[in-house]
């Protein structure tokens, strides 16, 4: 019986054996992807095969993903982690009632009708370039929803501390 497509003899073993595509080999290296099949009978490999172009499609799907990811990343910009810092804090505003600590509801409505003003204002300023005045203003609205720069949850994550919302540069 010939051996099935990818199964290679090594020995007394016979192993799937199968190269990269190149546009993800700078991913993966340039080393093929090699799995015993852990028989030397050609009728075994072939029962074996599948689950070894399982784990190949999976690599080769797990390093096109991350060849995508490396494309897509770009330099996070201050007025880039400013608009996620407004955006985020505002989002916030709307489905914080896990996160709240106001007993008031009419604060919190408030402090959310602040937001909407805090992110046309933010928008406005975004494109003059002018966000240093907003920190305050932001530090306030955020104090009056009830998040504490203390806490792990009223700030925002590290990435896009940058904004100065939790007092990190």
């Amino acid at each position: 019986m010939a051996l099935p497509e990818y199964v290679t003899r090594r020995g007394n073993v016979l192993q799937y054996r199968r190269a990269w595509p190149r546009e993800l080999q700078g991913v993966l290296g340039k080393a093929a992807f090699a799995m015993s099949l852990r028989t030397s009978d050609p009728r075994e490999a072939l029962k074996a095969r599948p689950e070894a172009e399982r784990r190949y499609h999976a690599k080769v799907d797990q390093a096109r993903l991350e060849l995508s990811r490396r494309a897509e990343a770009r330099p996070l910009t201050i007025r880039a982690a400013e608009a996620i810092a407004l955006a985020w804090f505002q989002e916030g505003l709307a489905t914080a009632e896990d996160y709240l600590t106001i007993a008031d509801h009419q604060a919190a409505r408030k402090a959310a009708e602040d937001a909407s003003w805090a992110a046309g204002e933010g928008r406005r300023a975004l494109g003059e370039n002018d966000l240093h005045h907003r920190r305050k203003l932001a530090e306030r609205l955020r104090n009056e929803a009830g998040y504490a720069s203390e806490r792990g949850g009223g700030c925002p994550p590290p990435e896009i501390a940058g904004a100065g919302l939790c007092g990190r540069r």
